[in-house]
């Protein structure tokens, strides 16, 4: 591959797993449901999972990927949207599915941008 011959990182992201679901339901709504309607919100990230790998499994089968990106506007100048529970029970495995398939080809780097503190 060219851009590897160059000494670029190769790079590919997946939507975030606070970022997409805030998208479908509005923040509000999302930040209310990891308490009311968890099961909701694990199975939309459970499908989400699914089909990231479903596509990461095909592309990095081609393409030796070096960096995994998620861009993941999960917090603000006041702090975080959600806490370390939420994190570690919803959005935690979502990661780990794609980055446990990505390492797994020789992935090196997992990057996110939270756009705050």
């Amino acid at each position: 591959m060219a851009a590897r011959e160059k000494g670029m990182v190769i790079q590919i992201s997946l939507p975030g797993g606070l970022d997409q679901p805030r998208q479908l339901m509005g923040e509000a709504s999302l930040c209310e449901s990891y308490y009311t309607q968890p099961d909701l919100i694990h199975e939309m990230l459970e499908t989400m999972g699914e089909t990231v790998v479903r596509i990461l499994d095909r592309v990095s089968s081609e393409i030796q990927v070096d960096q995994l990106f998620v861009q993941e506007d999960m917090a603000g100048k006041s702090g975080p949207l959600a806490g370390p529970k939420q994190v570690e029970s919803f959005i935690k495995p979502y990661y780990r599915k794609a980055w446990d398939l990505l390492k797994s080809r020789g992935a090196r780097i997992f990057s996110q941008d939270s756009d705050g503190d």
